[in-house]
Protein backbone atom coordinates (compact mmCIF):
# COMPACT_ATOMS: atom_id res chain seq x y z
CA UNK A 1 0.00 0.00 0.00
CA UNK A 2 1.23 3.49 -0.80
CA UNK A 3 1.37 6.50 2.01
CA UNK A 4 -1.93 8.01 -0.28
CA UNK A 5 -3.52 4.42 0.48
CA UNK A 6 -3.15 5.01 4.06
CA UNK A 7 -4.69 8.40 3.82
CA UNK A 8 -7.74 6.82 2.46
CA UNK A 9 -8.04 4.18 4.42
CA UNK A 10 -7.53 6.71 7.95
CA UNK A 11 -10.40 9.01 6.80
CA UNK A 12 -12.77 5.71 5.90
CA UNK A 13 -12.14 4.71 9.23
CA UNK A 14 -12.51 8.35 10.67
CA UNK A 15 -15.68 8.44 8.57
CA UNK A 16 -17.00 5.04 10.23
CA UNK A 17 -16.12 6.52 13.48
CA UNK A 18 -18.12 9.46 12.98
CA UNK A 19 -21.45 7.60 11.77
CA UNK A 20 -21.28 5.25 14.93
CA UNK A 21 -20.68 8.46 17.97
CA UNK A 22 -23.30 10.18 16.02
CA UNK A 23 -25.79 6.67 16.21
CA UNK A 24 -24.45 6.35 20.18
CA UNK A 25 -25.45 9.86 20.83
CA UNK A 26 -28.79 10.00 19.38
CA UNK A 27 -29.58 6.50 21.65
CA UNK A 28 -28.55 8.14 24.77
CA UNK A 29 -30.68 11.36 23.80
CA UNK A 30 -33.32 8.60 22.93
CA UNK A 31 -32.77 7.09 26.53
CA UNK A 32 -33.14 10.36 28.03
CA UNK A 33 -36.23 11.25 26.54
CA UNK A 34 -37.51 7.80 27.32
CA UNK A 35 -36.92 8.23 31.02
CA UNK A 36 -38.62 12.15 31.11
CA UNK A 37 -41.45 10.51 29.71
CA UNK A 38 -41.86 7.90 31.59
CA UNK A 39 -40.99 10.22 34.66
CA UNK A 40 -43.62 12.48 33.36
CA UNK A 41 -46.19 10.12 33.25
CA UNK A 42 -46.01 9.10 36.32
CA UNK A 43 -45.38 12.48 38.42
CA UNK A 44 -48.27 13.55 36.30
CA UNK A 45 -51.13 10.98 38.18
CA UNK A 46 -50.03 12.97 41.08
CA UNK A 47 -49.38 10.04 43.24
CA UNK A 48 -53.22 10.56 43.76
CA UNK A 49 -54.09 7.22 44.53
CA UNK A 50 -57.83 7.47 43.91
CA UNK A 51 -56.69 7.72 40.19
CA UNK A 52 -55.68 4.09 40.50
CA UNK A 53 -59.44 3.06 42.14
CA UNK A 54 -60.96 2.63 39.32
CA UNK A 55 -57.92 0.32 36.97
CA UNK A 56 -58.12 2.65 34.03
CA UNK A 57 -55.47 4.93 35.24
CA UNK A 58 -53.49 2.08 36.21
CA UNK A 59 -54.11 0.77 33.13
CA UNK A 60 -53.34 3.99 31.24
CA UNK A 61 -49.82 4.71 32.56
CA UNK A 62 -48.83 0.92 32.46
CA UNK A 63 -49.89 1.13 28.36
CA UNK A 64 -48.02 3.96 27.84
CA UNK A 65 -44.80 3.39 29.64
CA UNK A 66 -45.05 -0.35 27.16
CA UNK A 67 -45.54 1.50 24.15
CA UNK A 68 -42.88 3.92 25.09
CA UNK A 69 -40.61 1.15 25.38
CA UNK A 70 -41.85 -0.64 22.29
CA UNK A 71 -41.11 2.15 20.16
CA UNK A 72 -37.48 2.58 21.48
CA UNK A 73 -37.22 -1.35 21.08
CA UNK A 74 -38.18 -0.90 17.27
CA UNK A 75 -35.78 2.28 16.89
CA UNK A 76 -32.89 0.22 18.72
CA UNK A 77 -33.56 -2.51 16.11
CA UNK A 78 -33.50 -0.24 13.21
CA UNK A 79 -30.68 2.01 14.36
CA UNK A 80 -28.02 0.18 16.22
CA UNK A 81 -26.14 -1.28 13.42
CA UNK A 82 -22.47 -1.10 11.92
CA UNK A 83 -22.22 1.35 9.79
CA UNK A 84 -20.14 -0.15 7.70
CA UNK A 85 -22.03 -3.90 7.15
CA UNK A 86 -25.15 -2.54 8.28
CA UNK A 87 -25.88 -5.29 10.50
CA UNK A 88 -27.22 -5.32 14.53
CA UNK A 89 -24.97 -5.13 17.22
CA UNK A 90 -26.66 -7.76 18.81
CA UNK A 91 -26.27 -7.21 22.82
CA UNK A 92 -23.32 -5.44 22.64
CA UNK A 93 -24.09 -1.94 24.03
CA UNK A 94 -20.99 0.28 23.47
CA UNK A 95 -18.24 -2.30 21.31
CA UNK A 96 -15.28 -0.98 20.12
CA UNK A 97 -15.13 -3.33 17.30
CA UNK A 98 -18.09 -5.01 14.95
CA UNK A 99 -17.88 -8.46 15.57
CA UNK A 100 -19.19 -9.17 12.08
CA UNK A 101 -16.79 -7.30 9.62
CA UNK A 102 -14.16 -5.96 12.48
CA UNK A 103 -13.98 -2.26 11.74
CA UNK A 104 -13.28 -0.16 14.53
CA UNK A 105 -15.86 2.24 15.76
CA UNK A 106 -14.44 3.86 18.27
CA UNK A 107 -10.85 4.14 20.07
Amino acid sequence: MTPADYEVAEGIRLEYQRKYGNKRLGNLVLIGVLLVGIVTLVVGMGGDLALFQNGVAFFAVIGGILTIVMCFSIFQMINWRCPRCQKGFGSQRNPRFCANCGVRLRE
